[in-house]
């Protein structure tokens, strides 16, 4: 999820205008309709797909950009990615390789129909500007973008839904039943059509001099799909038209979150979403940000924010900080609270519950394991309401448990149960830190000597152990009743003629917890499983 923050009249908005104007003209391209000319004060205006209106996107003399004067165009740029399988559809499609990144342009003028073109140099550009209708409907095909902006007057709100019911209606296009019925219901309605032509042809026939036929045309069939109102019943029967802004806000959303949960395989969703936090009572705010969140696991989420609520805490650097005519991603926090202007006292870094652990592998395995076994605790680490603090070794966790005193966050801790570790146990119950209720040690079977990487399951180990060094592993077993993990592995490093490093040994446990990434629970020491039982029943009554 990509999070636009910045003060007012920076330019948020303009940059979700931008993507939302480029990905239509791609529309329009794709499905062959040409734009007629404007007057020079004017860009060419677009048709709506299925109506086939006019509709002015782009004035020159307001939206071109005062910085480029010396120009006669401006232009937007897009840069898509492309899997293996895009890729290879690409080059039969178009007749073009491209090496995973597609980049496209998309210039607007002041006298003219915008056009697309694929920035590269050399000959191949002119067969790429030959083929751009080709280009955009593969784009098309692939990518379905849903703009919802801030001001949701009545025609905004039921223009959205429509647009997000159409999507989800999609699948009617290959039902072979429904498709039948439309071209029954066409042929009969045509043929009334054409006995009114023939019948008004008469009659014009004596009232126009030259008149040789009419042809009357229908909306189309298809259209029966749109949706004309929304019945609320929340006590009252009330169509959506006569809600308030935060309901149309909510039902808007839900509808994206539907949207995202049904869409082809083949064909991904970009939500683009200005200050969806607009008319929503804070409760509002706190399920709104689960939803985006959800929505963002599956597909691609841009919205703009004031709300510190809607940031995305768990990858700062996808708030994008629009100010000064740049947007960059953001390093630090602090940089958010400077530009929101949260106060100290409005504690933006700080979470409901703070679980704190010795290093970043262990964060990675415990997200993973902890999301697969409770779905609330899942959504609280989503939502920032849990977080996951490495924090370098058991005397960092110790610092990091008096750095979190000041803020209002239930401390855990899982801990090594090695020699370390009983030291950092009693630093923290001697300074009271954390809870003794909270903490939790890593002691499958109950044995001493243990560290996290005795959770994961002998399968788990041999697998890795053989893809990383394609060696016998049939003699190597984790789980020594006696030792510490990392006293078992070195030994049969050196067996192997593998150094045992600190950086080889970290590396074998980064590939132990991707293999836990892909496999989950499965591949779990089953003496694991009470002690983490015990931690998710332990958080679950903690998170609200």
């Amino acid at each position: 999820m990509t999070v636009l923050v910045g003060p007012n009249n920076q330019g948020k908005s303009n940059l979700l205008h931008g993507i939302s104007l480029g990905m239509k003209v791609i529309d329009q391209l794709a499905i062959g309709v040409n734009p007629p000319r404007a007057s020079p004060r004017r860009s060419p205006m677009l048709f709506h797909p299925r109506r086939r209106e006019l509709v002015n996107d782009f004035d020159w003399e307001r939206d071109y950009p005062l910085n480029l004067t010396t120009r006669s165009y401006t232009s937007i740029r897009f840069e898509f990615r492309l899997d293996a399988k895009e890729v290879t559809d690409f080059q039969r499609i178009i007749g073009s390789r491209v090496n995973g990144t597609l980049p496209v342009e998309i210039k607007f003028y002041p006298n003219k129909p915008p056009s697309l073109s694929i920035p590269k140099p050399g000959k191949g550009s002119k067969s790429y500007a030959a083929k751009s209708p080709e280009i955009a409907d593969f784009i098309k095909k692939r990518i379905k973008f849903i703009y919802v902006p801030a001001v949701r007057t009545v025609d905004q709100a039921m223009q959205v839904i429509n647009q997000l019911a159409s999507e989800r209606m999609n699948s009617l296009e290959e039902d072979l039943e429904y498709q039948d019925l439309l071209r029954k219901i066409e042929d009969k309605r045509s043929e009334h059509f054409r006995a009114l032509e023939s019948s008004v042809s008469t009659r014009l026939g004596s009232y126009l001099s030259g008149f040789e036929a009419i042809e009357i045309v229908g909306e189309p069939v298809s259209d029966f799909a749109a949706v004309r109102d929304i019945l609320i019943d929340d006590g009252a029967r009330t169509s959506l038209l006569q809600k308030g802004d935060g309901v149309k806000s909510i039902v808007s959303l839900a509808l994206m979150h539907d949207v995202a949960e049904h869409t082809n395989k083949d064909r991904q969703v970009i939500l683009a979403v200005e200050e969806p936090e607009a008319h929503l009572h804070s409760d509002a705010i706190h399920e709104i940000r689960k939803v985006l969140a959800q929505v963002a696991s599956k597909q691609q989420v841009i919205l703009t924010t004031h709300s510190p609520l809607l940031l995305n805490r768990s990858h700062v650097a996808s708030n994008i900080l629009v100010q000064d005519n740049r947007a960059r991603p953001t390093k630090r926090l602090e940089e958010l609270r400077d530009c929101l202007g949260v106060r100290p006292g409005d504690n933006l870094s700080s979470a409901t519950v703070s679980i704190l652990v010795e290093g970043q592998t262990d964060e990675r395995f415990l997200r993973k394991i902890l999301s697969e076994k409770s779905s609330r605790i899942e959504g609280a680490l989503i939502d920032g309401s849990i977080k996951i603090r490495p924090s370098g070794g058991g005397s960092g966790l110790t610092a990091a448990a008096k750095h979190l005193l000041i803020e209002p966050t239930t401390m855990f801790a899982l801990i090594d149960n090695d020699n370390d570790g009983k030291n950092t146990l009693k630093k923290l119950g001697d300074d009271t830190l954390v809870p003794v209720e909270n903490i939790f040690l890593v002691s499958p079977g109950g044995f001493f000597n243990k560290e996290l990487e005795d959770f994961y399951s002998k399968e788990i180990h041999h697998r890795v152990m053989n893809q990383m060094f394609a060696a016998d592993v049939a003699s190597f077993e984790p789980w020594n009743d006696e030792k510490k993990w990392s006293n078992q592995v070195k030994p049969f490093l050196r067996t192997i003629g593998k150094p045992d490093d600190t950086y080889t040994v970290d590396t074998v446990k980064i590939r132990l917890v991707e293999e836990i990434e892909r496999v989950g629970t499965e591949g779990l020491n089953p003496q694991a499983s009470p002690i983490l039982d015990s931690l998710v029943a332990r958080l679950e009554k903690v998170v609200i």
